[in-house]
């Protein structure tokens, strides 16, 4: 009985981030609006793994390639004053350290394989407490999605 439950609470959290990263992507506009921001672009799997066999891959380890090819969403802005940067996004329905530690990878691996700055946001309904001394510091920003964000159309 204890195994079904974990089972079926494995699948509501499979699509409680599914939902969150749908809503996540819908608004992107309101993303980059909250930190100042103008789109330019929203960069597809092919262009992550372009970007990164562009600095050598060999240099990155295989799983951590991976899962930045598979990053929530990697958008391309520009400041009001027309410079260049980039914005990594993780969404998750309740975010955690897993999550923050993938978006400041990600962050880190932008800077580095373009040379431009990059920032990192979680986008969650909720948070671990954990986790809000980083938003805190600035290190990464916050977008809460609302309730309302993650209900049925």
């Amino acid at each position: 009985m204890e195994a079904q439950l974990q089972r079926v609470a494995d699948d509501v959290g499979l699509l409680k981030g599914n939902v969150a990263f749908y809503a996540t992507r819908d608004r992107f506009e309101f993303i980059l609006e909250q930190l100042g921001l103008e789109y330019v672009n929203m960069l597809s799997r092919q262009e992550l793994v372009a970007m990164v066999r562009a600095y050598v891959a060999e240099r990155i380890d295989f799983s951590d390639r991976r899962s930045f090819y598979n990053a929530d969403l990697v958008l391309e802005a520009r400041d009001s004053e027309g410079a260049g940067c980039f914005v990594a996004v993780e969404a998750s329905y309740t975010a955690d350290r897993r999550d923050t530690d993938r978006v400041a990878r990600n962050v880190e691996f932008l800077s580095l394989f373009t040379g431009r700055p990059a920032r990192g946001i979680i986008a969650s309904v909720d948070n671990d407490r954990e986790i809000q001394p980083l938003f805190e510091a600035g290190t990464l920003h916050w977008f809460q999605l609302h309730p309302e964000d993650v209900q049925p159309q």
